[in-house]
């Protein structure tokens, strides 16, 4: 919880998660609301850059998004670099290798060299499910 200034701000994160897990067009709309809920509470930086870049990632998965596919792609390594640098924690490696799988370079070597940070000191079972899967 280290991460918000504010009970708020922490329900929301665990709403995005919520509504990004349903893989609906819905959920989908309703974490773009959440994420501007988010930005209007000055949540920090790194929480949104985070939330948005997963929040992208779904939107091409699924077709969503209303934005041009090279500004998605664009934006999402923008965001990626960004919590790599700024925070660096397990979960930022675990986005960034996907990411770089799905999307970026789609290149298996370059996704996989963000692996052994993201599973360092950490059995967060996302991470795990991303390492597997790459």
């Amino acid at each position: 919880m280290s991460e918000f200034e504010t009970f708020e701000q922490y329900q929301l994160f665990l709403n995005y998660e919520t509504e990004w897990s349903k893989y609906t067009k819905e959920g989908y709309d309703n974490t773009l609301k959440i994420l501007d809920k988010l930005k209007s509470l000055n949540t920090k930086k790194n929480v949104i850059d985070y939330v948005e870049a997963w929040i992208i990632h779904e939107g091409l998965f699924m077709g969503l998004s209303q934005n041009e596919k090279e500004e998605d792609l664009k934006r999402l390594e923008d965001l990626t670099n960004s919590v790599v640098q700024n925070r660096g924690t397990e979960k930022d490696y675990s986005l960034r290798a996907l990411m770089e799988f799905e999307h970026l370079s789609k290149d298996c070597s370059i996704a996989k060299s963000y692996i052994p940070k993201s599973i360092d000191n950490s059995n967060i079972r996302t991470n795990l499910i991303v390492a597997g899967f790459i």
